[in-house]
């Protein structure tokens, strides 16, 4: 694979997270216990950095 494709699947992957993040917060929303979405939804951007900074 040459890199020009490891970047389209990065941004893809990267897509993806962010968009379930989005539905996992909509989602979440109406429960009180709103800690357990923040904790996913930081760990998700932890993944993503850590998967940014490895290129």
């Amino acid at each position: 694979m040459n890199k020009k494709t490891v970047q389209i699947f990065v941004l893809i992957l990267i897509a993806l997270m962010f968009i379930a993040t989005i539905v996992i917060s909509v989602v979440w929303r109406p429960s009180p216990d709103n800690t357990s979405a923040s904790i996913i939804t930081s760990e998700i951007f932890k993944i993503t950095i850590t998967s940014l900074s490895a290129l």
